[in-house]
C-alpha cells in the first residue's frame, strides 16, 4: 500500500470521527431544548496520570436540578484541571423534555463541537495534502 493511500485512509478516519462527534453533539443539542437552573452540589477531585507520568488533579462537578416534581443529580462526565464552579453556584442546565435525565451544562457541548470541527478539518487536510 502506498504512502498516499495510507494518508487518505488515516485522513478519512479522522474526518469521519469529526463528523460523528459533531453530528452527535448537534443531535443532543437539539433534543436538550429546555432550560432550567441547577445548583452545584459537590466538586470531587481525583488524581490523573498524564503520559509523562506526572500526576494532576482533575475536578468533577455534581449538579442538581428539578423538573416538575422530580429532582435529578448528575456528575460531569469529563473532568477539568481548572475548577470552573463552586458549591452552591447556580448554573444553566439544558435538558431533554422527553428524558430530563439527559442534560448538559457548561462547556461540554462547546468542547464537543470544537473537537468535531478540528477532527474533520485535520482529516480533510490530511486527505488533500
Amino acid at each position: 500500500m502506498s504512502e498516499a493511500m495510507i494518508l487518505v485512509i488515516f485522513g478519512g478516519i479522522f474526518a469521519l470521527t469529526g463528523v460523528i462527534v459533531f453530528g452527535q453533539t448537534m443531535i443532543e443539542r437539539k433534543k436538550c431544548s429546555k432550560v432550567t437552573t441547577g445548583i452545584v452540589k459537590e466538586i470531587t477531585t481525583d488524581e490523573d496520570t498524564e503520559q509523562n507520568q506526572k500526576k494532576k488533579k482533575v475536578s468533577y462537578t455534581t449538579i442538581e436540578y428539578t423538573i416538575g416534581e422530580e429532582t435529578y443529580v448528575q456528575k460531569s462526565e469529563t473532568g477539568s484541571t481548572m475548577n470552573a464552579h463552586y458549591i452552591g453556584e447556580k448554573i444553566e442546565i439544558h435538558y431533554d423534555p422527553q428524558n430530563p435525565k439527559k442534560a448538559y451544562w457548561g462547556t461540554n457541548e462547546f468542547l464537543s463541537l470544537v473537537a468535531g470541527i478540528v477532527f474533520t478539518s485535520v482529516g480533510v487536510r490530511i486527505i488533500y495534502s
